[in-house]
């Protein structure tokens, strides 16, 4: 209801955008796209804004947040530094600068501008929280300089001889990573369903590895013994299970997860999340096998740990952090890397729909409150062993899920 409040507001504005006659209006209609994801559409209406209010500075600052969104990070930070020029007073503006200069790599400056912020407005948490996570990762850069971490962190000593293996429960953003990886490490790839498909003696130097696989001690061995680093992938049990119904219907090749343990995908297909046939999924046997895969690596020594939720809020921080623990420089620049292999550029790739919607908390608008409980106390351990709550919304109605869930099929058909 709020999103359809806005852009109404927005486009009732439109009389009024096209006599220039107040700054805000065009403000409300680029709330609302962005709102709607539409982006581009978004920073064209900032500027065509700024082309008649030059000097206002508000409609800088909310450039500069719409370019962030997209990446933008050298024309984000011209636009809060104009900003700032107009209204050097306003703590907000100093704070997402600070933000897009340290995305940038610019530490000391992002520091700075967020020390700045706090002056501005010192009781706010948020800023001081800013500030102490860009000191404390310009305190590891200093102890740790990028030519010395090999030394304490990785066990490559270069890209030469990098093996990275993504074991992680399906629909959690496993391809997504390994392109992106592999892509900044220039790594070939290896996507297989079980570990006997996998031509041990005669892989690559260098090479990364995603399978749908629990930590046997048989896997955990050959892992170890062919030089791979583990890394898995949590993402909200929910979300996983919707992304499974979705992906289901395209993909015929789920059946081949887990080598079919516990069954397959085909009595859901082409059903609905608050059908009974989903729900029996939900709560089986089959999705708890799939769904234990990530939980089985999570809390495993010597594996890395990547939170679906912030690869999609902050690809380029967790990147970076998983660089770190590496130790080595990528092939290519991380900032390079994200554009390419964005979610919205690999859903024009894809045949099978495999990068249908890549949002966070998608099974709050298409799972009812009683239907999201029932699952989420026969996946309670998972819940907790991955950090995840059961949040569901209670004013949702069952007509409301299934509007929801008819369009993003209907989308999807169309994509």
């Amino acid at each position: 209801m709020k999103k359809n409040a806005a852009h109404s507001l927005a486009v009732s504005c439109q009389p009024t955008v096209l006599k220039l006659d107040d700054y805000k209006c065009y403000h409300n209609l680029a709330s609302a796209l962005v709102k709607e994801d539409k982006l581009d559409e978004a920073a064209a209406v900032y500027l065509r804004a700024i082309e008649f209010y030059a000097n206002c500075s508000w409609l800088h600052h909310y450039l500069g947040n719409v370019l962030q969104k997209q990446g933008k990070l050298a024309e984000a930070v011209s636009a809060y530094q104009q900003a700032i020029e107009l209204y050097p007073n306003f703590s907000w503006s100093h704070n997402n600068l600070g933000n897009a200069l340290e995305k940038q790599g610019k530490l000391e400056e992002g520091i700075a501008a967020y020390r700045r912020a706090i002056e501005l407005y010192p009781n706010f948490y948020l800023f001081h929280t800013n500030l102490d996570k860009a000191l404390q990762k310009l305190s590891r850069l200093r102890v740790f300089p990028p030519k010395s971490y090999s030394k304490f962190i990785s066990p490559f000593a270069s890209l030469d001889n990098l093996r990275l293996a993504i074991v992680s429960t399906p629909r959690s953003g496993n391809t997504w990573l390994r392109k992106l990886l592999a892509s900044m490490y220039d790594l070939p790839q290896i996507a297989v369903h079980t570990p006997s498909e996998i031509a041990w003696q005669s892989l690559p130097p260098k090479v990364i590895l995603q399978i749908h696989w629990r930590d046997t001690d048989n896997f955990v061995s050959l892992l170890a013994e062919n030089g791979f680093r583990p890394i898995v992938i949590a993402r909200h049990p929910l979300d996983v299970l919707i992304s499974i119904l979705h992906f289901a219907a395209y993909e015929p090749q789920t059946a081949r997860w887990l080598d079919g343990e516990a069954g397959s995908e085909i009595s859901i297909i082409n059903k609905s999340p608050l059908s009974s046939e989903f729900i029996d999924y939900a709560v089986g046997k089959r999705s708890g096998a799939l769904l234990s895969i990530s939980t089985a690596w999570w809390n495993r020594k010597n594996t890395w740990q990547i939170r679906y939720e912030n690869l999609v809020d902050d690809t380029a921080e967790e990147l970076s952090k998983l660089n770190q623990q590496l130790g080595l420089k990528p092939a290519r620049p991380i900032l390079d890397v994200i554009p390419l292999h964005s979610l919205a550029s690999l859903r024009t790739t894809a045949a099978n729909n495999h990068f249908w919607q890549g949002k966070c908390g998608n099974w709050k608008h298409l799972l009812t409150a009683a239907v999201a409980r029932r699952i989420a106390i026969s996946r309670q351990s998972v819940l907790n062993q991955l950090g995840y709550v059961c949040d569901a919304d209670e004013n949702l109605t069952e007509e409301m899920a299934l509007a929801t869930w008819n369009s993003l099929a209907v989308s999807a058909v169309n994509s």
